[in-house]
């Protein structure tokens, strides 16, 4: 028993040593591959790097000539050195193709075979996002060219080439609505993303009036195949309501507060309520946000300080403003002549000079405040900067 154990002993560093001879060999051919694909990728000009079996294919982001050049002599530098750690790059093959999947002819290449070559291009293409539909199309097309006979190949290219006809179709009836939109009384605005709609709508017969608006675009433009999402606001905001399939409750996500947002942020600053409507609805749909919460605040303080600035009074009691109204980004004021007779120069200046600070307080809620008399005539501006600073001129 002793000797059995004895002879384990003695075997034990032998059966170490041949184990590492079995697996550094291993590593440092593993971290060659690593450092080479580094290297490449870190050049600027290399869209992509694959490898697969110690064979490499670097993709490029242009296809330009000249720019080709540069790029493959760069990989042709990196491929002949010799790493700080012993790695020889030039024993690994190294295909280049340009942005539209040509292969380049260099040295660089080796003794890649042509179907090694397919299984890096495929290994590229496979990993591409399907969203990427123009990329797939142009991937598959080149492996369909490489491999004719390869019938897998050819179902990808034929499922990519009727989504392509399919977007075509989509864009086309897209650009087609908002352009019919644009003419349509009873549409204030319209928002799209892919197949969901966002109407916003004057009448209050949301269905019967987006379903005959978008069968006379079709009538115009071919309709997609696919059943549309919509939703329906009134000029206030006010959700009117949906009409969507059960099909997209996993997809839809964010879609509609984002194309609610998207109309919103088209609503010019100045529009002080319309942009509390907006923000006030964006909130329904996500109480939680941040965003949404001080935006309806900043809006709200505006149109309170408004109101305070309008309802300013003289010290007879009497209000300041006789009559006032907005006309885009800047509000107009009439100031009570009461408050002007028997006034001397610095008693205005000194007046217009306290009005300007007053209404800086208020939130400055338009850049621009107008002061006529009650003759229409202009008695000066406050003018503000974006940082709320006003001054009378």
């Amino acid at each position: 028993m002793n000797c059995k154990l004895s002879t384990h002993i003695k075997l034990l560093p032998l059966m170490v040593f041949i184990l590492c001879s079995m697996t550094l060999p291993a590593l440092a051919q593993e971290n060659c591959v690593k450092e080479l694909k580094a290297d490449i990728a870190d050049i600027s000009g290399v869209q992509r790097i694959v490898s697969e079996n110690d064979n490499f294919l670097a993709i490029l982001d242009t296809s330009d000539r000249t720019e080709v050049i540069k790029l493959v002599s760069r990989i042709a530098a990196i491929h002949r050195q010799t790493s700080p750690s012993g790695c020889s790059f030039s024993q690994y093959p190294v295909a280049i193709v340009n942005s539209k999947l040509v292969q380049i002819k260099s040295k660089t290449t080796g003794s890649l075979t042509n179907a090694n070559f397919i299984k890096l291009l495929y290994k590229y293409v496979y990993a591409l996002n399907p969203v990427q539909v123009e990329e797939n199309l142009q991937g598959y097309a080149k492996l369909v060219e490489l491999a004719p006979q390869n019938s897998y190949y050819a179902a990808r290219l034929d499922h990519y080439k009727e989504r392509i006809k399919l977007q075509k179709n989509r864009n086309e009836f897209v650009s087609r609505c908002l352009k019919e939109a644009a003419k349509d009384a009873n549409i204030v605005d319209l928002k799209i993303k892919k197949d969901i709609y966002l109407f916003i709508l004057k009448d209050s017969a949301p269905e019967k009036t987006t379903t005959e608006f978008l069968n006379r675009v079709a009538k115009l433009t071919p309709k997609p195949q696919k059943a549309f999402c919509l939703f329906f606001y009134d000029p206030e905001l006010n959700r009117l309501g949906e009409s969507c399939p059960s099909t997209y409750q996993k997809t839809l996500g964010n879609a509609e507060s984002s194309l609610l947002m998207s109309h919103v942020q088209s609503i010019p600053s100045y529009k002080i309520d319309q942009n509390i409507n907006g923000y006030k609805a964006l909130k329904k749909l996500n109480p939680s946000s941040t965003l949404y919460t001080t935006k309806l605040r900043t809006y709200e303080a505006k149109r309170n300080g408004l109101k305070q600035f309008l309802n300013v009074k003289t010290s007879t009691g009497s209000n300041l403003f006789t009559k006032s109204n907005v006309k885009g980004s800047t509000l107009y004021v009439t100031v009570n002549s009461d408050a002007l007779n028997n006034n001397s120069k610095k008693s205005l200046n000194s007046f217009y000079g306290m009005l300007s600070s007053y209404y800086s307080h208020s939130g400055s809620p338009y850049l621009k405040c107008m002061i006529k008399d009650s003759a229409g005539s202009t008695l000066g501006k406050i003018q503000c900067n974006k940082k709320g600073q006003c001054s009378f001129q």
